[in-house]
């Protein structure tokens, strides 16, 4: 798998920073595996964000 960030492709005048992210994989069920690992960590983050803003 190989990929690249290209932040030159940002959106200008954005709240939030955009880019372009190119990724190749050429084994899909290992990219799969890898993607769906980091929406599950994602979530958990998210969670953790919501529950601190929550208790300050």
């Amino acid at each position: 798998m190989k990929g690249y960030y290209d932040p030159e492709q940002s959106g200008k005048g954005l709240e939030v920073p955009t880019g372009r992210l190119s990724i190749e994989g050429r084994n899909m069920p290992e990219f799969r595996k890898l993607v769906e690992q980091a929406k599950k960590e994602a979530d958990q983050l998210k969670k953790r964000l919501i529950s601190s803003s929550i208790l300050n």
